[in-house]
């Protein structure tokens, strides 16, 4: 594992929940800038500590960041700001957001052991301070691979008293979007039980039904509400919270709505603000055109664009959660020229396509890769690093392997084709285990190898414990690339 390109961990503080939220919600959206020549563009953030309040600062502290941003209104003594500067930050470094009013501080704090960089409230916002953060967190990786080959990441991880807080640590929120270009190749059935497996093996993990009707609750004996209309009716905390089922094994759930028109009337509604929006802008451009003429252009522009509206909030509520989720699961569509598909992809951090041995499912999957690297808007096109299949159903009679397949698509997608990561076996009894609303992983043990082998793909390091690392070059069908955090 390149240490450079861990993601930076961060304890985040801030004056109140307004200005936390909006602060935690810039730095778990950040997207590092891979074809950047600058280290600190590449390498993302991973949010470990929380502190919207002066209560929650000492725990945010005690978690083992290697940065942390300490917001100075929290700690209106001067006195305590600076006792707190020195004692509390023994394993990490630290950002420090001055008041205007109390910048006559400054040139004491610089003098701190732990402080890296002071700056002035309003100063530094968005990309700049996430790269402030990441710059600091580099430069003092630097300085400990000088004395050991461990990253400091890993380090502090390693000093975290359960394996599970280890895995939840390193892990950040990873938001997977399963999809499948099709009806019929086990979609759902792999993103539940590819979720309920996180769960299992200690990583807290969120599953998220995007399809109508939704296939999850039927697959795990749950109700069809509550569900996401709770949010969308009521969107916030507590909107989400009712929102949420809770399975008998522990995994949380947040359904589709499960209502066609109710579905259809959130995507249609989504698709109508930016049209107006849209309009509006060309309306004080294009004054010389026809209202007709420019009702035109923006719903055609508006179909064009795909921004994020309402169902992409529904998943920043999600990763906005605290305690956080290290893992969503969202189940999606069939088909991907839907609202409801759309959106999810615009907020993914790997979307994995379920596939069959056939050659129908290889053009359903070539078509899938055009729609994820081409057909979206240029700003949300899902690069193709981040997009894996899956192998669903096989037998020892099927001609197509996972390298035929891709040879198959490789000649129209310019000589690459998306890894497979995992190979399922086909076993007709699974579908039996899910008509008792059981789960195959906890009886099939075949398939529940094919689901640990996802499982480990992505979170393998983690699993193991501090100390372990992957072996060089170690890979499924010849291929392994990495997945950055949060």
């Amino acid at each position: 594992m390149n240490s450079s390109r861990t993601p930076i961990s961060v304890a985040l503080s801030a004056n109140g929940q307004v200005e936390f939220g909006a602060l935690y919600h810039t730095f778990s959206n950040y997207q590092p800038n891979l074809a950047s020549d600058k280290d600190f563009e590449q390498v993302g953030v991973t949010v470990i500590g929380l502190a919207p309040a002066r209560s929650a600062l000492d725990g945010a502290l005690s978690m083992p960041a290697e940065v942390a941003v300490i917001d100075a209104d929290l700690l209106p003594d001067d006195h305590e700001l600076v006792e707190v500067l020195k004692n509390q930050l023994v394993d990490k470094v630290a950002l420090v957001v001055l008041p205007v009013h109390r910048q006559y501080l400054a040139p004491q704090l610089k003098q701190l052991t732990r402080i890296r960089q002071i700056v002035l409230k309003g100063e530094l916002t968005g990309l700049g301070l996430i790269h402030a953060v990441t710059s600091i967190g580099l430069s003092e990786r630097a300085a400990s691979e000088v004395q050991t080959p461990a990253s400091a990441l890993l380090k502090q991880v390693a000093a975290m008293p359960g394996q599970v807080d280890r895995i939840n640590a390193l892990a950040g929120t990873r938001i997977y979007a399963v999809a499948g270009s099709k009806g019929g190749p086990g979609k759902t059935t792999i993103a539940v039980n590819f979720a309920a497996r996180l769960n299992q093996r200690g990583i807290k993990t969120l599953l998220m039904g995007f399809d109508t009707p939704d296939g999850i609750w039927a697959q795990l004996g749950l109700r069809a509400a509550p569900n996401a209309l709770n949010w969308f009716r009521r969107p916030g905390r507590e909107g989400f919270e009712a929102s949420v089922q809770r399975t008998s094994f522990g995994l949380d759930v947040v359904l589709s709505p499960n209502e066609t028109a109710e579905s259809s009337a959130i995507a249609t509604n989504d698709f109508v603000e930016r049209i107006v929006r849209v309009a509006a802008d060309l309306a004080r451009t294009r004054t010389d055109w026809p209202i007709s003429q420019i009702v035109a252009q923006a719903a055609a522009e508006a179909q064009r664009e795909a921004a994020p509206g309402k169902i992409a909030a529904l998943i920043d509520a999600a990763r906005d959660q605290h305690p956080p989720y290290a893992a969503i699961v969202c189940d999606l569509p069939p088909t991907l020229g839907t609202e409801w598909s759309i959106q999810p992809l615009l907020r993914a951090s790997v979307v994995v396509c379920v596939v069959e041995p056939s050659r129908a499912d290889a053009m359903n999957l070539l078509n899938t890769v055009k729609v994820l690297t081409g057909a979206l808007d240029p700003r949300y096109r899902v690069p193709r690093e981040a997009i894996l299949t899956v192998l669903n159903r096989v037998t020892d009679e099927d001609e197509l392997t996972p390298k035929r397949m891709m040879d198959m698509i490789r000649g129209e997608l310019g000589g690459w084709a998306p890894p497979f990561i995992a190979a399922l076996s086909h076993d007709p009894l699974v579908r039996a285990q899910q008509v008792n609303f059981g789960l195959p992983i906890d009886k099939r043990d075949g398939f529940r190898k094919g689901i640990d082998t996802l499982v480990d793909y992505f979170y393998s390091d983690a699993l193991a414990g501090p100390g372990y690392r992957s072996e060089a070059g170690k890979s499924h069908f010849g291929i392994r690339i990495k997945i950055g955090g949060r």
